[in-house]
C-alpha cells in the first residue's frame, strides 16, 4: 500500500493540545511556547469551534487599531480568521495533503461524530511519512524573499503576513546570516505589548529593526543534499524552513515542508 493511501487516523497526533474558545490570549501564547507548537484548536466543550495559528496572531497584534489594548484584554475566540476546516480519521493522507495545499493550510482536526480524535498536520506528515534519495535541487523552490538586518520589523511583519511566509532568511553582502521567523516576530511583538506602556507602543514598534530580533541559527543544505535529510530536519517542531546555499553561503533557494509534501502528492498522482 502506497503511504498516501494511509488512512489518517494511523498518522495523526491523537493527543493534541487544546484550549477553551473563551480563553484570553495570554494563557494561549503560553500553549504555545510551552508546546513548541503554532496552532491552537479551541474548544467549546468537547465541540471543535476553530483555530488560531501565530501567524493569525500576527495579522491582529502590532496595528495601529490593537497597540493600545492589553494583552490580557484579548481572547482567542477574537483571533479566529478562517472558516474551521476539518477531516475524518478515515481519510486518506494524500486528502490531507490535498487540503493542506489548496487551503494554504498546516494543521487539521481530525474529527469523527462531532468529536476531536486527533491533528494531522505538515510537521506531523512530514516526520512521519518516508522520502526517496533525490537531491533537494529537484524541489526546492528557487524564487525567495529575503529581508536584512537593516529592514524595519514593521515591514517584515507586512512581509509574512501578506505573502502568509513561517520564516524569511535574514542576507548581509548576499550572505545569509540568519532568519526571522514568525515566532520570533511573534514572541518580540507580545513583549512589547508587556514592556511598554500604551501610548508608547507603536512608536517603539515602528523603530525596531530586524537585526533587533532575527535569529542567527541557520538551517541550511546544498542543492546535491538529499530530500530525506531535508525531511529529517524539518520534523523538528523549530525548524520552519531550510535555506538552500552555495559553497560561499550564497542564497539558492528555500525548502519548505510544503515542497516536500507537495513533490509527494505529484508523484502519487503520476503513479
Amino acid at each position: 500500500m502506497s503511504q498516501l493511501s494511509i488512512e489518517v487516523k494511523k498518522i495523526m497526533d491523537k493527543d493534541p493540545i487544546t484550549i477553551d474558545k473563551n480563553e484570553t490570549l495570554v494563557q494561549g501564547l503560553r500553549l504555545l511556547e510551552k508546546g513548541k507548537i503554532s496552532h491552537l484548536i479551541l474548544l467549546s466543550g468537547e465541540k471543535v469551534e476553530g483555530i488560531v495559528s501565530e501567524k493569525d496572531m500576527l495579522a491582529k497584534l502590532g496595528t495601529t487599531r490593537t497597540w493600545r489594548t492589553d494583552l490580557s484584554r484579548f481572547h482567542l475566540s477574537s483571533f479566529v480568521r478562517r472558516p474551521l476546516i476539518t477531516i475524518d480519521p478515515s481519510s486518506k493522507v494524500s486528502d490531507a495533503i490535498g487540503i493542506m495545499m489548496k487551503e494554504d493550510i498546516g494543521f487539521l482536526p481530525v474529527v469523527k461524530n462531532h468529536k476531536l480524535v486527533g491533528v494531522v498536520s505538515k510537521q506531523t506528515l512530514v516526520s512521519k511519512l518516508k522520502f526517496e534519495p533525490l537531491e533537494v535541487s529537484n524541489i526546492f523552490t528557487s524564487n525567495v524573499k529575503t529581508i536584512a538586518p537593516s529592514t524595519p520589523v514593521p515591514d517584515a511583519r507586512r512581509i509574512i503576513n501578506e505573502q502568509q511566509f513561517s520564516s524569511l532568511p535574514v542576507v548581509e553582502g548576499f550572505k545569509l546570516i540568519g532568519v526571522l521567523t514568525d515566532t520570533r516576530l511573534l514572541q518580540a511583538i507580545t513583549k512589547l505589548y508587556k514592556r511598554a506602556e500604551w501610548r508608547v507602543r507603536e512608536q517603539r514598534f515602528r523603530r525596531m529593526i530586524v537585526a533587533d530580533i532575527f535569529s542567527r541559527q541557520r538551517n541550511t543544505l546544498h542543492l546535491s543534499d538529499g530530500i530525506s535529510l531535508a525531511a529529517e530536519i524539518l520534523a523538528d517542531k523549530d525548524v520552519k524552513s531550510l535555506v538552500i546555499v552555495d559553497e560561499r553561503d550564497f542564497i539558492m533557494g528555500i525548502l519548505t515542508k510544503s515542497d516536500l509534501l507537495s513533490y509527494l502528492l505529484q508523484k502519487g498522482a503520476s503513479q
